[in-house]
């Protein structure tokens, strides 16, 4: 019997890859060419695309609809639908890249109209189709129950009902109809939000005495005004300098005001609609928050349950965050004061750190970075991957394919097969997205190349100087190789289920993991070259590296919890709140040692409010389990490419197809741990106080 079923998946599978050809649906990016292609767009192409793919959608559906009842498969049924959503997701895909990366202001526009036009009819037209409801429900009930499915197939299929039941379907039609006008509405005033933040083109100019204690480099880097001052950016890679390094406090509270108040106060505006549509949203669907509609299709279940682990995690932070901060304040740089309260300055806290950590572990990150110039610092990286995941890379020449000639294009191949075409856009520009990011724009699966996207914004080059990255530069292109390499060595059958298409607070779970990869003496010495003499990451410094690493993790850890229970109170009960006020009051909560003040706008440039929402609190959740896998791939050997394989075997390849839990003790051999997390955080526990992760997964 087992060969007949396979043969029944294999050949309902054939089928299924038929019928997407008979859509001629353009999923798979099996060269250049095709990577060109699809990036050739122009401000009515892109337009005329959305429309064909919108065309393409509504046929399948009305296919799917005129399938007799008593002949209704999972291939008639259900995999066209997971077609019209590969066909969705990609042109998607295509307006985020455009909106997010594309130079030009006409082209981000016109993909901001065609983006509002796919968002109405993926709220009016597909997710919630109650003829559609109707021809899944009758499969589900009848041919479903006996008919020979994959596993992933048939938990397709009960993923699908039960979202469903998310959707409201049961409504009546005036109620449905009051649901779609609202969801079209949220969803227009998150891109405006998103397009608000990265459109914001503030600059300051100061003197080069208000720019002491920054690099000659980073200096050289910024313009000159008529009058021999200089003109700065206010945005994440300028931040990340002036708030560090600049020993001038006058220029860094500027700054900080600046930084705080980006997209301000039009997003403040945009944020309490946001937040009253989204509620009017979750009652209508008969749940009390937004917070807890967003979070029952998660690992967590509930905002409860969350605030249960993020409370657990603060209770046992404290003591260490308490001398964390008790280190800082024994010895402030000159200059640096606290206020009448004692309270540290916010724009103060990364540049006293920053002289803590030069200091106490003679760790200076700018001349770290002399050890990874970008290129020589990314072949590193693609030798380590290949080395461990068994992956080749092969550069794809630009040559005008891509929105922009600083963009590197590579393909990307396992056992000879293409896995996709990954492009790399690390420097910052005008109207580009300020922070770093993953995007799937064609998803791979078993027999789809893909075509994914890592963003960064990276010191460039300046002069005879090459680029060279900070080690958080470095941590941060782990990070988002860890979701580009989820993305690409997916094996799934479904879209709906491939690479990052996982639950949501699981999402981070392996880019978290390869961050870790960055920490490991083995790892920098392979990394870590200088720039002038190729020398090796020398011996001394990676110690320091190591030592200090997590010098802070409390602190940071703090901040973590900030902004995850910040996303859930804005999205908790009530459709009318101040977003400030929220915003102050939890903050004097969380950070009682940091001063308050009302400039501080910051909520208006959280970006992820928009996509995360109230589930931000995942990259605490999926750190848990990170570190946890992190820990057996080192126990088995960290630069083993057999545990590489079976990583990439039995976590990524697997998608969303199957529940992060199962596929953790899968991995593991065993229940998950916390133990590594907390052991990270300064914190030892004894047997009775340990809390697990299988724990965690059990509440929720």
């Amino acid at each position: 019997m087992r060969w007949l079923l396979m043969l029944q998946v294999v050949t309902a599978l054939v089928q299924s890859t038929n019928l997407a050809a008979s859509y001629h649906i353009p999923t798979s990016m099996t060269s250049a060419e095709d990577v060109a292609a699809l990036c050739r767009y122009t401000e009515e192409g892109i337009i005329t695309y959305v429309q064909e793919c919108i065309a393409t959608a509504q046929r399948i559906m009305d296919d799917i609809i005129i399938v007799p009842d008593d002949e209704r498969t999972f291939a008639n049924t259900m995999y066209p639908l997971d077609c019209r959503d590969a066909c969705l997701q990609q042109v998607h895909g295509l307006c985020e890249l455009i909106m997010l990366l594309d130079p030009r202001d006409t082209l981000r526009h016109a993909a901001q109209d065609a983006s509002k036009i796919l968002e109405a009819f993926v709220i009016e037209r597909c997710s919630a189709h109650k003829e559609i409801y109707r021809a899944v429900m009758t499969y589900y009930n009848g041919v479903y129950t006996t008919e020979q499915l994959s596993s992933e197939q048939r938990y397709y299929v009960t993923e699908m009902i039960a979202g469903y039941g998310r959707e409201g379907l049961d409504l009546p039609d005036e109620e449905q109809s009051q649901l779609k006008e609202l969801r079209k509405k949220a969803a227009a005033l998150c891109t405006e939000f998103d397009l608000a933040i990265n459109a914001d083109a503030q600059t300051l100019v100061f003197s080069r005495e208000q720019l002491a204690g920054l690099s000659d480099m980073f200096i050289a880097s910024l313009t000159n005004t008529d009058d021999g001052r200089y003109c700065m950016e206010v945005n994440r890679p300028r931040a990340e300098q002036v708030m560090k390094y600049c020993v001038v406090e006058d220029t860094r509270k500027a700054f900080w005001i600046a930084y705080s108040n980006r997209a301000y106060p039009g997003n403040n505006l945009r944020l309490q609609q946001i937040i009253a549509l989204r509620d009017a949203i979750a009652r209508l669907l008969g749940r009390s928050s937004f917070a807890a509609l967003a979070l029952e299709n998660s690992m967590a279940k509930s905002p409860a349950r969350v605030r249960e682990f993020l409370d657990d995690i603060m209770s046992r932070i404290m003591p260490c965050m308490k001398a964390e901060c008790a280190a800082l304040c024994a010895e402030l740089p000159e200059g640096v004061s606290l206020t009448a309260e004692g309270k540290f300055k916010p724009w103060d806290i990364a540049y006293i750190r920053t002289i803590h950590k030069q200091k106490y572990a003679q760790l200076d990150e700018r001349v770290l970075a002399e050890y990874f110039p970008a290129d020589q610092t990314l072949k590193h990286l693609l030798q380590l991957y290949t080395d461990f995941f068994g992956i080749a890379w092969q550069e794809v020449p630009n040559n005008g394919i891509l929105w922009h000639p600083d963009v590197r294009c590579l393909a990307v191949f396992k056992e000879g097969r293409l896995l996709g075409h990954l492009a790399l856009d690390l420097y910052p520009r005008p109207n580009k997205f300020s922070h770093a990011a993953q995007l799937d724009v064609v998803r791979t699966q078993k027999q789809v190349s893909g075509f994914v996207v890592v963003i960064a914004n990276f010191p460039k080059a300046v002069g005879d100087m090459p680029a060279l990255l900070t080690y958080g530069d470095v941590a941060t292109f782990f990070h988002e190789f860890g979701h580009a390499l989820h993305a690409l060595l997916s094996e799934t059958e479904m879209v709906g289920f491939a690479g990052t298409a996982v639950r949501h607070d699981f999402v981070e779970m392996p880019s978290q993991m390869l961050e870790e990869f960055i920490g490991d003496p083995a790892i920098l010495v392979r990394v870590g070259a200088h720039y002038k003499t190729g020398e090796p990451l020398p011996q001394e410094i990676i110690e320091r590296i190591v030592r200090a690493r997590h010098f802070g993790a409390a602190i940071d850890m703090q901040g973590q919890i900030f902004f995850a229970l910040l996303s859930l109170a804005y999205f908790d009960e009530g459709a009318e709140k101040d977003v400030d006020q929220v915003r102050s009051d939890l903050y004097q909560a969380i950070c009682p040692y940091v001063l308050d003040l009302p400039e501080n706008h910051f909520a208006a440039s959280f970006g992820h409010l928009t996509g995360y929402g109230p589930r931000y609190y995942g990259y605490a959740w999926s750190k848990v389990f990170a570190l946890d896998v992190f820990e057996k791939i080192k126990e088995e050997g960290i630069l083993d490419v057999r545990t590489g394989l079976r990583y990439a075997a039995e976590v990524l390849a697997k998608g969303g197809s199957v529940e992060p839990s199962d596929l953790l003790r899968n991995f593991l051999g065993r229940e998950p741990s916390a133990d590594a997390f907390f052991k990270q955080l300064g914190i030892i526990l004894a047997p009775s106080a340990q809390l697990s992760a299988s724990s965690a997964s059990s509440h929720g």
